[in-house]
């Protein structure tokens, strides 16, 4: 294939020189715009880590093999405009996509047996989920659990590799945007019901077939145990739980537990978590039904302060309680003092305040625990899990503000907004970004709403709800059980919530008081590794000597080095000798200035490129236009009786023999698109190099400038390079001079500027001609201050 391409190029340059201009303007045009997509992805992936972008890591996965399959096609480009020197370049990209996708590779799930596994033996949570581990250790301790089993992390797999599934979920995890509930919805929904058509393989169907035939007659409670759930990220309520399952029904009942993975609040709090869909597959827990009198929570530690129990009762079934519907009868116990358990109070309220001491025990830190008591009075552990952040922070500062309503705290933190009031959840999705909400209830659908809310205050509701938790975990202010002051709420008031002591204020406390932090999570970990091998620039000054491929390092000083490359081919696009300009175009000037130009691209009208002579009025060039502005302003007075073209060249050839006006090897040209240009200009021994790029897009705009030589001696060559330097310098120009030869530079500024700057080209390129010849020290300074103070007047810069 290279060989090939080579063969091609070489052709070109021997028998169609002007066909290779051409092609060669194509693969820089297809650099340029190659060059932007690759940095707009880039700066796509950026966004994710240094805004915190609320996305699934499937969007960065999708985003980066955009980013590498543009890289490739970049580096196809520059290799196109000049394929012996560039042929390297695909090893370096190739080493560096291979650390990028290194970096950002989660391994293979397992999908292979055991896919159900009975919970009287302990458990591991990469097999059976946090919950069910929980379950299972607590069992193990003596510790009394219903009768149950898990259906097994590696069934899910198993389920998602037979159906073929994981392609279709990334792709529209890929898409998912926080910032539109409507369309994360969609694609929620979309998911989902993949996971509800899935077909549950064979083997998979046997073992928990195994299972279920002990359960005949049984209802059963179908609940979800995924990775990392009930450990340091509860998921608190986050996935569905299924009660009073028959068993010939189980099969729906378990699909619906996998396909709550994927429901909005579900994803919401991963996505916030920082967790790829990867790593957290579902395992399932399946317990026999409990006749439930009484069911609640026990907060083992931290409720008010360190050594404080909280114990919340409700009748019957614990679901309402969790779900913050009902409010629960509360009993708060000092574990330091010797609390009395009177006869008054439920029978099982010391088993469960032992319970609790013993579990806090176990795992070492406090726990939350759900427990059931059944019509006999038995007690019967449903899970536990770490306690997470419940304690208020009493030090935070108190506010000097007016007191509207006090509550109850939920979860601590201090935060000012705008009150949006909501009567029901189904008003969620009409939710402004920072607004501190007012509800009837904690409703767990606001888990999907975690990201626009700035706080929220409710009549009713429990700290022991599931949404309370999430609430402490994402540091989002809760005050509960406002009821007397509810109606006292208007939108778009301005309030401060204290959910440390839970008050709410009048007015906008101060932004010393108010802070944040960010927070570590695996994917701003994993993305900080990634981001070396993506936008981390090595290549910094194109004039090094370490400005080399061997010294690429990641996506960034690839594009860096092929857009430099690629515009120093351009600027070297043809030699002295006008290779390629056979059938350029002679251009009829007002100034003595033999110019011929050639039509890359529409930069010459339909007519002028039927003609063999062409004036302005047919050129369309917009950088070519905006030097020439310049370049032939009325300040600058040409004698037309001096031809200006290379007398060098001219003097080694036989006088009379060529027409300077006839000669593409003595002319002025200009290679010309719609918005490039490639100019060389002579002026009797000097020449001047101008490769320009005009456009609405910033970032590629660019202006490069060289000029060289002159008829003077070499020290009265210097003088008028620095007065040109000077200048240039003045109107933001990089410079860089060695010996008799100026390069410059301006570049990545908009289109109205670099129009500017090319006009000051022009404009310094016809004042300086000739000068070479009556400079001296004197007026290296005051000319240069001259022609900038022309340039602004007269040209408005």
């Amino acid at each position: 294939m290279w060989i090939t391409q080579l063969f091609s190029y070489w052709s070109r340059q021997i028998f169609a020189p002007g066909t290779l201009l051409r092609k060669k303007y194509q693969y820089f045009r297809d650099l340029l715009a190659l060059d932007r997509y690759c940095l707009e992805k880039m700066a796509e992936i950026e966004e994710i880590h240094y805004r915190s972008l609320p996305c699934d890591y499937a969007r960065l996965i999708r985003l980066s093999e955009e980013l590498d399959d543009g890289v490739a096609k970049l580096i196809k480009s520059i290799i196109a405009l000049n394929p012996l020197r560039y042929k390297a370049l695909r090893d370096y990209h190739k080493k560096v996509s291979f650390y990028m996708h290194l970096s950002l590779n989660i391994n293979d799930p397992d999908t292979q047996p055991p896919y159900a596994l009975p919970i009287d033996q302990e458990l591991k949570e990469d097999l059976a989920g946090g919950k069910a581990m929980n379950l299972s250790l607590i069992k193990s301790k003596g510790f009394i659990a219903p009768r149950g089993f898990c259906i097994t992390t590696n069934a899910f797999n198993s389920i998602v590799s037979a159906n073929v599934l994981r392609p279709k979920i990334n792709e529209l995890l890929s898409r998912v945007c926080l910032d539109s509930i409507d369309d994360f919805e969609k694609r929620c929904a979309e998911i989902q019901d993949l996971i509800l058509d899935a077909v549950i393989p064979d083997d998979v169907q046997e073992e928990i077939d195994t299972f279920l035939n002990d359960f005949q007659g049984s209802r059963l409670a179908v609940r979800s145990s995924a990775f990392g759930e009930d450990s340091d990220l509860s998921f608190a309520g986050q996935y569905k739980s299924l009660l009073k399952v028959k068993p010939e029904e189980f099969a729906d009942a378990f699909r619906q537990v996998l396909a709550s993975k994927y429901s909005p609040r579900a994803m919401t709090y991963r996505i916030h978590a920082g967790l790829p869909d990867e790593l957290l597959p579902m395992a399932v827990l399946v317990l026999e039904m409990v006749d439930a009198d009484q069911s609640g929570v026990v907060y083992s530690s931290g409720v008010k302060d360190k050594d404080e129990m909280g114990i919340y009762i409700v009748s019957g079934l614990g679901d309402k309680l969790v779900s913050g519907e009902v409010k629960a009868k509360e009993y708060f116990i000092n574990k330091k003092e010797n609390y009395e358990f009177h006869q008054d109070l439920p029978s099982y309220l010391q088993k469960l305040h032992d319970q609790a001491l013993k579990l806090e025990a176990l795992f070492e830190k406090p726990q939350d625990i759900e427990w059931v008591v059944d019509k006999k009075g038995s007690l019967f552990l449903l899970q536990t899990r770490p306690l997470h952040a419940i304690k208020p922070d009493n030090d935070a500062p108190r506010l000097d503000l007016p007191v509207l309503a006090k509550g109850e705290w939920a979860s601590p933190g201090l935060i000012s907004g705008k009150i949006f009031v909501i009567q029901s959840k189904e008003e969620i999705s009409r939710i402004p970004k920072g607004s501190i909400v007012v509800a009837p209830g904690l409703y767990p659908e606001l888990t999907a709403a975690t990201d626009l809310l700035g706080g929220v205050i409710t009549r009713e509701g429990s700290a022991a709800s599931h949404f309370a938790t999430i609430a402490r975990e994402g540091s989002i202010p809760v005050i509960i059980n406002v009821a007397e002051a509810m109606d006292t709420f208007q939108n778009n008031q301005l309030v401060t919530l204290d959910g440390n002591r839970g008050i709410v204020h009048d007015g906008k406390a101060e932004p010393r008081m108010l802070f944040s932090s960010k927070k570590k999570t695996w994917l701003t970990e994993r993305m900080k590794k990634a981001l070396e091998h993506i936008s981390t620039l090595n290549l910094k000054d194109a004039d090094s000597e370490d400005f080399v491929p061997q010294n690429c390092r990641s996506m960034h000083d690839l594009i860096r080095f092929t857009h430099e490359m690629g515009v120093r081919e351009m600027f070297a696009l043809t030699d002295r000798k006008g290779r390629g300009l056979y059938r350029s175009k002679v251009l009829d000037l007002d100034i003595p200035l033999v110019f011929r130009v050639l039509n890359l691209e529409k930069g010459l009208t339909e007519q002028g490129d039927s003609q063999t002579k062409v004036s302005l009025d047919d050129v369309t060039c917009k950088p070519f236009l905006a030097m020439f502005s310049g370049l032939g302003h009325e300040k600058i007075e040409w004698d037309a009786n001096i031809q200006h073209f290379d007398w060098q060249e001219f003097d080694k050839v036989s006088a009379g023999v060529f027409d300077p006006t006839k000669s593409a090897l003595l002319s002025s040209y200009g290679l010309l698109a719609s918005d490039y240009m490639h100019a060389l200009i002579r002026f009797g021994y000097h020449f001047v190099v101008v490769d320009a790029l005009l456009g609405k897009e910033k970032e590629l705009n660019y202006i490069q400038f060289s000029f060289k030589g002159g008829g003077a001696d070499e020290s009265k060559r210097l003088m008028r390079l620095e007065t040109i330097r000077m200048v240039l310098a003045e109107f933001d120009f990089s410079i860089e001079v060695r010996g008799d030869l100026l390069k410059a530079e301006y570049s990545r500024e908009s289109m109205v500027e670099t129009e500017k700057r090319l006009k000051v080209v022009g404009y310094i390129l016809g004042r300086t001609r000739l000068k070479d010849m009556s400079m001296d020290e004197e007026k290296i300074k005051k000319l240069a201050q001259e022609y900038s103070g022309e340039i602004h007047d007269i040209l408005g810069i």
